[in-house]
């Protein structure tokens, strides 16, 4: 049988943490190797990690606090199994999930196992998040790079209007360890938001082939605070500045393909999104509207930004980032604020309509 490493990094989850263990430990499929990486928590979880050290599949590490990406790292540099997964510790799993990965695994050739989607938990709502239009296996270069736009965009292809939304995550695969090792696959450090795409476009680009599952058993706690695509970051433009800069230095090793490169720009016109609402625009940045308003005119300046919004008619933008590109070439920044303002405000009414629970995350 494969044996599968699963990879918990631990944080401030105290509420949390023994759902997720109890249902990693409680698995139908027991050839796990359980990597538990107590990420210098300042409450109770180092303890409650060292409790499960009786079912001799856990190990657990406790380090220093460095961030969920160094976390991962550690636990890729401990792991012995055939396949690599991660599971969020505020998250937890139906009891069959992995050993429906492996009873649908198609053969040696796949690299990647992707889940069909995962239940997103909003308080007492529940709703399923798919991920692949179809299960199958994908294979050659021209799928893989579908793959790698797919990663970026989070829509299933350039035609259809679905969202595919777990593209760019980490915890719904199952990773070969042959391609961890042989590509010295890491999450980078310095990146957040942005780390778990960047990490996935790389691994699907030297993957041979990638699977689509039927598999949805993961339960995804979603919380107002638990995303860091909605929280403020003085740092925030610098980071996404890097974020995009490695993407298309990665791009720079291979040849081009015009599904990245439009599924590039596309990504670019949501970074721009996601930077007015996170950093220029959000209500806990101090820096006064004339400030924003010439830092925001310099970003639409910049040559990865210009390409994104040079034309709109680009199919992986969505209808609302088709809208943000009409206002990306008006003269005027007072339209992106406002239209910044009403984006956020619906989402906090979603986020206050829906129960969602607050918790701290680093």
């Amino acid at each position: 049988m494969n044996k599968i490493s699963v990879i918990i990094p631990v944080y401030k989850v105290e509420k949390y943490l023994r759902q997720c263990l109890d249902s990693v430990i409680g698995q139908t499929y027991e050839n796990l190797e359980i990597i538990v990486i107590d990420d210098g928590s300042p409450d109770n979880c180092g303890a409650i990690c060292d409790e499960y050290t009786k079912d001799t599949r856990v190990q657990v590490i406790h380090k220093q606090n460095g961030g969920l990406s160094a976390a991962r790292n550690d636990g890729i540099a401990r792991a012995t199994g055939d396949w690599i997964t991660f599971v969020d510790s505020d998250d937890w799993l139906d009891p069959d999930y992995y050993a429906g990965f492996m009873a649908e695994l198609a053969g040696p050739e796949v690299d990647i196992l992707c889940a069909a989607g995962a239940v997103y938990e909003y308080g007492d709502r529940r709703v399923l998040m798919r991920s692949i239009p179809d299960p199958g296996v994908f294979s050659g270069r021209a799928e893989m790079d579908m793959m790698m736009a797919r990663t970026l965009t989070n829509k299933y292809d350039m035609e259809g209007p679905k969202r595919a939304k777990l593209f760019g995550a980490p915890w719904d695969k199952l990773y070969r360890m042959r391609l961890i090792r042989a590509h010295s696959l890491r999450f980078d450090t310095s990146l957040s938001p942005g780390e778990d795409i960047l990490f996935n476009f790389c691994a699907f680009d030297c993957a041979c082939a990638a699977q689509g599952c039927t598999v949805t058993g993961y339960h995804y706690r979603r919380t107002m605070s638990s995303s860091a695509t909605h929280r403020f970051n003085p740092d925030s433009s610098k980071i996404q500045y890097s974020y995009i800069e490695k993407l298309h230095a990665h791009m720079q090793t291979r040849e081009e393909a015009p599904v990245i490169t439009d599924a590039m720009d596309a990504m670019a016109i949501a970074t721009f999104s996601w930077l007015l609402r996170c950093y220029y625009f959000h209500p806990d940045n101090q820096k006064g509207y004339r400030q924003v308003a010439k830092e925001v005119k310099m970003l639409k300046k910049q040559e990865y930004m210009r390409e994104g919004y040079s034309d709109h008619r680009n199919p992986w933008l969505t209808k609302k980032q088709v809208f943000l590109v009409k206002l990306m070439r008006l003269p005027w920044i007072w339209p992106l604020k406002i239209a910044t303002r009403v984006q956020a405000s619906e989402w906090m009414q979603r986020a206050s309509v829906s129960g969602d629970r607050l918790r701290c995350n680093a």
